[in-house]
């Protein structure tokens, strides 16, 4: 069985880890995990926690009614852990992260713990930045190669459900995250998370700005 960590890519297509894992195991689990110490950090406000739970709803409203999507409250080595001694996964996906030192140093911390485990954590680079990269020489040609390779897209065809023991519901019911946000933060200028009001607003911008700014090139 494998973990699909959900981090900053909240969606399904375009997903270069949940592909993968969809591709090279029948089960999979998808996970994302609220972090309290992150939360905490001054960068963070209620409207991007908002974003973020809008985006999970959305996931959840489009994955295969088979497919589990659990959204987890607490710090994401002991989640890991704690998952990991009720389903014996092998495996965890994710994207790479470049974000800040905290989650470099816990996506370190997470290195360790799947290491010591014996569970093979497998990144996905998401853009050009590589990590580590101790030299810059051919940076562009891979990056530009990069940049061509094909969508990944998730082909669910092979994928086998996966049912939580009583104990594993349980554990689910205990950390599930579930925010409580205020008034304040729901305006109706705010743009909604999901990756179904994104591909809304592109459309959007290609069906009204688009012609303007292709008259003006010419």
């Amino acid at each position: 069985m494998a973990i699909v960590w959900f981090k900053r890519d909240l969606r399904l297509n375009d997903h270069a880890p949940l592909a993968s894992a969809l591709q090279k195991h029948a089960c999979v689990l998808l996970l994302y995990i609220h972090e309290p110490s992150l939360q905490a950090d001054a960068r963070t406000s209620e409207r991007h926690l908002r974003f973020v739970h809008q985006s999970i709803l959305d996931i959840q409203n489009h994955i295969p009614i088979d497919c589990i999507f659990w959204a987890i409250e607490g710090e994401v080595v002991p989640v890991l852990e704690g998952l990991h001694q009720l389903v014996a996964f092998t495996h965890l996906y994710s994207h790479e992260e470049t974000g800040l030192k905290f989650t470099y140093d816990r996506d370190r911390s997470v290195a360790q713990w799947s290491k010591k485990k014996g569970v093979s954590w497998i990144e996905s680079p998401s853009h050009g930045v590589e990590r580590p990269c101790t030299n810059l020489k051919g940076w562009n040609t891979r990056w530009f190669m990069r940049m061509q390779e094909p969508i990944a897209q998730p082909d669910w065809s092979k994928h086998t459900a996966f049912t939580p023991s009583a104990e594993c519901l349980n554990w689910h019911q205990a950390h599930a995250w579930k925010p409580v946000f205020s008034p304040s933060t729901n305006k109706a200028l705010m743009q909604p998370g999901g990756a179904s009001f994104g591909q809304k607003y592109l459309n959007d911008f290609f069906r009204t700005e688009a012609p303007q700014l292709w008259a003006y090139d010419q």
